[in-house]
């Protein structure tokens, strides 16, 4: 099917999503999870949808020793949550499983879903925690799964929606469709955060995506910036107490 989203999960997993809808082209939207483990890119299962996946995120099984590999959990074993028609799907996944499957339709929310992203644990006995950008523009952060009441919720997006949003550790950028972008933290998410301003030398221009990496183990960020002149990308780090951009390449 024809690939719209492409969303690297750790572990070495990797979901594809994409399709054009069975009704206007015949060609079904599909969600895949392949595994890059062993430098090999194998297909380990798949569902077809109604809609296209807007976003998606892994959450992991607690680790089971394999037998004759040193221990390591090898199994990826999990849940698949893929933002599709607005609400968020959950999708086991286990070794033997070559299908996905969904065993129960979510229950509905009055607002609409538009992204997904999945904070680790803050111990092994914590439960992880799930990350939902509604409509609103609000991103509500619950333990998962379940969770009766939200443990906060960051609204500097107020009444934009949310393009892009990424987790490392405890720190998130979100981008919302006001052009507006923000670096907070999970352990303070009533503190506000940093607003993160394009740093592109060309006039016009404005942040559309951002995304986490690991320089030397420690965390720096990727800005997309876009301009009529052609787009860049940022790099920022935490200098003083504060991020800022170090780097700004014009990649086209």
């Amino acid at each position: 099917f024809p690939l719209y989203s492409l969303t690297p999960l750790p572990g070495g997993l990797l979901v594809l999503a994409g399709g054009s809808g069975r009704m206007k082209s015949g060609i079904p939207n599909g969600l895949a999870l392949y595994s890059l483990a062993a430098a090999r890119f194998a297909p380990l299962a798949y569902t077809f949808l109604h809609d296209i996946v807007t976003s998606a995120a892994f959450l992991p099984a607690p680790p089971v020793a394999a037998p004759g590999n040193g221990g390591e959990d090898i199994s990826h074993a999990g849940t698949l949550l893929a933002v599709t028609g607005s609400a968020l799907h959950a999708y086991p996944y286990a070794p033997e499983y070559d299908v996905l499957y969904e065993p129960s339709p979510p229950k509905p929310d009055p607002e609409k879903i538009s992204r997904v992203a999945i904070a680790p644990p803050t111990s092994p006995e914590a439960p992880a925690r799930a990350l939902l950008a509604l409509s609103s523009g609000e991103i509500r952060v619950q333990t998962y799964p379940g969770s009766a009441a939200p443990l906060g919720a960051f609204r500097e997006h107020a009444n934009a929606g949310i393009a892009d949003l990424d987790v490392c550790g405890e720190l998130v950028v979100s981008c919302g469709t006001d052009r507006g972008c923000w670096i907070w933290r999970l352990d303070a998410i009533g503190e506000g955060g940093q607003k993160v301003a394009a740093a592109a030398p060309a006039k016009g221009v404005h942040v559309r995506c951002a995304r986490w990496g690991l320089l030397r183990g420690e965390p720096v960020l990727f800005v997309g910036e876009a301009a009529v002149s052609g787009s860049f990308v940022s790099m920022w780090r935490l200098r003083a107490g504060k991020w800022a951009a170090v780097a700004v390449r014009k990649v086209m």
